[in-house]
């Protein structure tokens, strides 16, 4: 990436619109079945936005391709999104599919600038999601949420209605303060090692 590239991608404002009005003037447009107008394009007054829509497959291609959002300035200042949405919600289909594959890894990141490095600084092998210090990580399943994996400062929680299964065909322990107190279920039998053991 070139020095002007990253330049033009520096953080320089603050949201005030909300995520989605961009998606939804292109969802209304496709609803209608016509082309988006925007800035310049002699329909609308213009909010200095630009909309493209493609009855069909849109395919781009290069040696490398980065996507950048740098936002926008003045009293109408836009946050840096970049979106993307399959079925579009609202009217649009309900087999949307977003694929993301890389033949040697996939790195999802997110954080304040270098926490972490926008880019790894090892090489990857697989999929790799990171996050800054202060921030979390949660899975969820269901509307509202049924099943919960939550990764946040100092805390951990994986929460179900019903079961959770851990097997291993060799070995589980459950370990805490460097395995000082410590729970091991093997195939010859379980073993429980703490300073003091409490058993109800």
């Amino acid at each position: 990436m070139s020095d002007n590239f990253k330049i033009q991608c520096t953080r320089r404002f603050v949201r005030k619109h909300p995520v989605s009005e961009p998606w939804a003037k292109m969802e209304e447009a496709i609803l209608k079945g016509k082309e988006p107008l925007g800035a310049g394009s002699g329909g609308d007054p213009g909010d200095g936005g630009h909309s493209e829509y493609h009855d069909g497959q849109w395919a781009l291609g290069a040696a490398q391709l980065s996507l950048c959002a740098e936002g926008s300035t003045g009293d109408d200042a836009m946050s840096p999104v970049v979106s993307i949405l399959a079925g579009m919600g609202m009217g649009g289909s309900p087999d949307g599919i977003v694929s993301a594959h890389g033949s040697q890894g996939v790195r999802i990141s997110s954080g304040p600038p270098k926490q972490p490095a926008a880019m790894s600084t090892t090489v990857l092998n697989g999929v790799q999601i990171e996050v800054g210090t202060a921030q979390e990580i949660i899975v969820r399943r269901g509307v509202p949420a049924e099943q919960t994996i939550q990764i946040s400062p100092g805390l951990m929680v994986v929460d179900s209605p019903s079961q959770i299964i851990i097997q291993s065909a060799t070995e589980i322990e459950l370990a805490v303060a460097g395995a000082t107190s410590s729970i091991l279920l093997s195939p010859a039998g379980i073993t429980i090692k703490g300073l003091l053991t409490q058993i109800n």
